[in-house]
């Protein structure tokens, strides 16, 4: 677990696995004091209120929310109060939601080579903040410094979601998690631990492999989760298992899917496995957009949240039916807001209302974030490496490739002050995600190769899962044919 000093995390991944249950509920009970504060219940009954709004209120709500954000940041925010500045724009030029078309696209560089300028100057004080690191999916590194109250909404905007399923708190949560929940050199169960404080189970993703799955597999029947939570990959693999050898150890509710891409023979293998509804969410640690589905299949872009343009390559609106890129802009960050903010994802819009009742506009599907797996020597399933380059911000872009199980080549365009110290730091947190047997290999590019629609992959494996009726995403979607010219 990411906590503590080097002291208490020696004392976490070699004590018993009673005492990492104990030190994970400890943990969580203090976090959980920081994220379900007094605003937390007060942010979570407006949600369960504006979340009916018709279009015309929630439309009156963004303008309100939008003119807020641009005044503050024209006052607090030194690198907008330097654009708005340059574009001779007033703050009160922007009125409504229309009005956003007249303001720069804001690039993850700019941030990230600017990075006080885009904090407020009214949350310069460590205390009032959090920092969250994030590579997204091209190894991109960027801080985000986020306020305490801004996390108690975060929550509320979850468990909103988690409502539309009808979860609530305290209710069994089995919880398919990124960070490192056991040694990664872990060789016998238990490949997850317990946290009493909010009633879950964290399993790991470091550890799935053809020889463990059947205790995971065990571990779920004997706690008989209410609800199951997590990346999409680790969870489609586990039910993959599950599947194949006509094991269904547990009826959940329903399963909550977050963080990638949810490709439809994902979901359609999960909801299988456990006879229950996925309900996706999209999100992003820059706290720019809330996109999530409801218990009629529709994903809904949740206006209370922020703006979402989803725009062709020349800057006009994507019609139903067509992919578009995102371009977001966040409410609620107000230690660090993002505007017009070129998230690197796309969407297809869709018309129409929602037979649930709630307002605002909706998107067929999320197409961006669409990563291979990595398979490890010893034969586990890697399913999500963004972590790997949280906090280095000398590399402008990177990406993995994995020819066979015993190699994995790592592309790294460096910024200026790339050193040797960022190379140990990237072997580091590979090594501590899939071990010491694969040969890593550091090759630096001045830029990443693209296909032909100008992106590419974080994540590409040649490597075949060898589970029943699976391949690689890129197999799958069709991209592997194209990519195999830029390895």
């Amino acid at each position: 677990m990411p906590f503590g000093n080097h002291f208490t995390q020696l004392i976490y991944n070699y004590g018993p696995a009673s005492v990492r249950d104990f030190m994970t509920t400890i943990y969580s009970n203090k976090r959980g004091k920081v994220k379900f504060g007094a605003k937390y219940y007060e942010y979570f009954a407006d949600l369960e209120r504006t979340q009916w709004y018709d279009d015309a209120s929630l439309s009156n709500l963004q303008d309100e929310k939008l003119r807020k954000l641009i005044h503050f940041s024209a006052t607090f925010v030194p690198g907008y109060r330097m654009w708005y500045e340059e574009m001779n724009i007033q703050a009160n030029d922007i009125c409504t939601i229309a009005d956003l078309k007249r303001l720069p696209v804001l690039e993850k560089s700019k941030v990230q080579a600017n990075l006080d300028d885009f904090r407020s100057e009214l949350y310069r004080d460590l205390k009032l903040v959090e920092r969250f690191q994030s590579s997204g999916t091209t190894g991109k590194a960027i801080d985000v410094y986020v306020s305490k109250d801004c996390l108690q909404l975060e929550k509320a905007f979850t468990w909103l979601h988690r409502s539309w399923g009808d979860m609530k708190l305290r209710d069994r949560l089995a919880a398919f998690v990124g960070f490192p929940v056991v040694p990664v050199g872990r060789k016998h169960p238990p490949f997850w631990v317990n946290d009493q404080s909010e009633n879950r189970v964290f399993f790991s993703l470091q550890h799935m492999s053809q020889t463990n799955l059947p205790h995971y597999a065990q571990k779920l029947f004997e706690y008989k989760p209410e609800f199951i939570a997590g990346y999409p990959t680790a969870i489609y693999l586990m039910s993959l298992y599950l599947t194949d050898n006509r094991i269904h150890p547990v009826h959940p509710k329903a399963v909550f899917t977050a963080s990638e891409t949810l490709l439809p023979h994902q979901r359609q293998v999960i909801e299988s496995a456990f006879g229950c509804q996925v309900f996706d969410w999209y999100g992003a640690v820059e706290l720019i957009a809330n996109i999530v589905q409801c218990e009629h299949g529709n994903y809904h872009i949740k206006a209370e949240y922020g703006v979402v343009e989803i725009l062709n390559s020349d800057g006009t609106p994507t019609i139903a039916g067509q992919v578009g890129e995102m371009f977001c802009t966040g409410f609620n960050n107000l230690a660090m807001p993002f505007i017009r903010y070129r998230v690197g994802d796309t969407a297809i819009p869709k018309e129409g209302k929602c037979s649930c009742g709630r307002g605002g506009h909706l998107v067929e599907r999320i197409t961006g974030r669409t990563e291979d797996v990595i398979i490890t020597p010893d034969g586990r399933y890697i399913s999500r490496l963004d972590f790997v380059f949280k906090g280095l911000l000398n590399i402008e872009e990177a990406q993995l490739i994995q020819e066979d199980r015993h190699h994995l080549r790592v592309r790294v365009v460096q910024r200026s002050g790339y050193t040797t110290q960022d190379t140990l730091h990237i072997l580091s947190n590979l090594s501590e995600r899939l071990g010491d047997e694969i040969q890593i290999v550091i090759e630096p590019v001045e830029r990443i190769p693209r296909t032909r629609n100008g992106k590419f992959r974080y994540v590409i494996s040649k490597v075949p899962l060898n589970l029943t009726d699976s391949r690689q995403t890129g197999d799958i979607l069709g991209l592997s044919a194209e990519e195999d010219k830029t390895l």
